[in-house]
């Protein structure tokens, strides 16, 4: 299993453990404490509101899990995922005006047909372009519920920019070359094409796209570019203990 598949798997299986915790509580208190959403009926819809630069790959590993028809331990529920691709910013000004509605403190028997509607389109996990997109969206829900809804300890805590995730934005036409001249795109096959003198038609792309241009946000000005710098140097010294150790061996 790639590493894709298993961080969406994992995304995946914290929302269905949250899911699980609401319907226990509800089971076990007189009084159930409301969920944000309503209460899903029929096979359990797991709504996946992305961010566009990683849609591609959210969205085919989405659809590997939707092909392999899981169903939720002890239940007969098939589980569903949706992928729904959005600006960060866009996301954020929905989460601002409400268009996803909120449940909070009412119960169901509180609600318009409207709202319950509206409620329906709450997504389970959203996977915005920054943390700080997450925080501004949590303040205002914060105002409006007097408590945060995007959870910020534990897992979701603030995170070192060092175990970021790192995307790469490549032309498919380049990649496709990248990948028959060095097999994995990482930072040691980016480092080699970078130095290549001959360009593009050393490495056997069109003759056309001149020579491979690495562009990357200033580290000082660009978290992106921050990111970006420390993904490098941590790429080069795995290189330089994979050298190490071949030596070794040999």
């Amino acid at each position: 299993m790639n590493r894709t598949r298993i961080i969406f798997i994992a995304i995946i299986v914290l929302a269905l453990v949250v899911i699980g915790v609401s319907w226990g509580l509800g089971y076990l208190q007189t009084r159930p404490q409301q969920p944000l959403v309503v209460a899903p009926t029929g096979p359990i819809q797991i709504r996946v509101l992305t961010a566009l630069p990683v849609e591609p790959w959210v969205r085919d590993a989405a659809k590997q899990f939707n092909d392999e028809k899981r169903k939720l331990t002890g239940s007969n529920e098939v589980i569903q995922v949706e992928v729904i691709a959005m600006d960060g910013l866009t996301a954020l000004g929905k989460w601002d005006r409400d268009d996803f509605g909120i449940l909070g403190d009412r119960t169901l028997a509180d609600l318009t047909d409207a709202e319950k509607d509206k409620l329906t389109q709450f997504p389970t996990v959203w996977i915005p372009d920054s943390r700080y997109l997450v925080e501004l969206a949590n303040v205002t829900y914060k105002e409006r519920l007097g408590r945060d809804v995007f959870l910020t300890d534990g897992e979701y805590r603030a995170r070192p920019i060092a175990i970021s995730l790192f995307a790469w934005g490549i032309y498919q036409t380049r990649a496709q070359v990248l990948e028959q001249k060095f097999g994995d795109i990482n930072w040691k096959s980016i480092h080699d094409a970078a130095v290549s003198k001959g360009g593009w038609p050393e490495l056997g792309g069109d003759p056309s796209w001149g020579f491979f241009k690495l562009v990357v946000p200033n580290p000082r000005k660009n978290v992106g570019g921050l990111a970006a710098a420390i993904a490098a140097a941590g790429g080069v010294l795995q290189s330089h203990r994979h050298q190490r150790g071949g030596r070794h061996q040999s």
